[in-house]
């Protein structure tokens, strides 16, 4: 063997023999299938700790559509039953579950001063809008849920890729170690 080179300087590589000149997590002389598992492993648990704020998102957004279905529902109910003789007029009726419709609405922003003082009661041309306005909020809000389900299978799909790459090169290393230590002994 050489004299320049030691055998501690030399560590076992998927290809062969390799100087061990990589630095990880602060120790020297990591071989460069050591530095790659490990660069992984990172990667891994990086993408690992984004995931939860995407499902809450995703749950956040579900819950979401939930609260709109209910609040459209009471609109739609009310929509039907407005007396026909009061539809071009400006008066007033009752919403079918108003208060609650009310509150669901003015959480997410979209009661837009349509319903009376109190809550319960909007007038014929108010609640046309306002059901396509929460119908629309329904529709963009399952966009972003379907875009949020892709970005999380995504980020899973990456997770599995880099656990699978850094365990396969670890394995690989061991292999090829043991089979290094067998023809040097």
């Amino acid at each position: 063997m050489s004299d320049t080179i030691q055998m501690r300087d030399l560590g076992y590589s998927v290809y062969g023999t390799a100087q061990v000149d990589y630095v990880v997590k602060g120790e020297a002389g990591c071989s460069y299938d050591q530095a790659v598992a490990q660069v992984g492993l990172q990667r891994a648990v990086a993408v690992e700790q984004s995931i939860p704020a995407y499902t809450a998102a995703v749950k956040a957004r579900q819950r979401k559509v939930e609260d709109l279905g209910k609040a459209l529902a009471d609109i739609a109910a009310t929509l039907m039953n407005f007396d026909e003789d009061n539809r071009n007029t400006d008066s007033t009726q009752n919403v079918v579950g108003g208060d609650h419709a009310y509150n669901l609405l003015r959480q997410y922003g979209l009661e837009k001063n349509y319903f009376k003082s109190n809550g319960t009661q909007i007038e014929y041309q108010y609640i046309q809008k306002l059901q396509t306005d929460v119908q629309y909020a329904i529709d963009v809000t399952n966009n972003d849920i379907q875009q949020d389900a892709a970005a999380l299978q995504s980020f899973v799909s990456k997770r599995d890729n880099a656990y699978q790459m850094a365990s396969k090169l670890m394995k690989k290393a061991t292999q090829t170690h043991t089979t290094g230590v067998r023809y040097i002994s």
